[in-house]
């Protein structure tokens, strides 16, 4: 199997865990905030198991995609399980686009910032490094300190 296939498996399972987390928030199983903090932690874990088992930040933006794309069935379960508005899903289409963009800006930062973390220890170094570096020529230069 690619590491294609596999990222693109495992957003799929990361986004029905999602789901499972929306439905028992929604049928009171569960906390909502302690639902939404595991959403957001799921995105997250979707981008960081992505991008380990693919060895590149794509690969866990692609986790977080998918698992995106499967927790959306929560807009149209939200209406057909719990009927929760007359129309569906909004009373009009610019609300349910903006909504939708909103929702996937919030799944690809967590799922980007998730992908990122494998690589966060070497640049932690060299960002250490130039941190050290400033404030040693802030030391040294008398027109800084002054």
């Amino acid at each position: 199997m690619s590491r294609r296939h596999g990222a693109v498996l495992l957003g799929a399972l990361f986004g029905a865990l999602v789901v499972f987390m929306w439905l028992a928030a929604r049928s009171e199983m569960a906390d909502t905030t302690f639902a939404l903090v595991v959403i957001a932690v799921l995105f997250i874990a979707a981008g960081l198991v992505g991008a380990l088992r693919s060895g590149a930040v794509a690969g866990g933006v692609l986790a977080g995609f998918v698992a995106g794309l499967v927790s959306a069935l929560t807009v149209p379960g939200d209406y057909a399980l719990f009927h929760t508005a007359p129309y569906f899903p909004f009373f009009d289409v610019a609300a349910l686009v903006d909504t939708m963009a909103m929702a996937a800006m919030a799944v690809m930062i967590l799922a980007t910032a998730g992908a990122l973390l494998p690589g966060l220890s070497k640049h932690r170094n060299r960002v250490g490094r130039s941190i050290r570096a400033f404030v040693a020529a802030w030391r040294h230069d008398p027109k800084l300190v002054a």
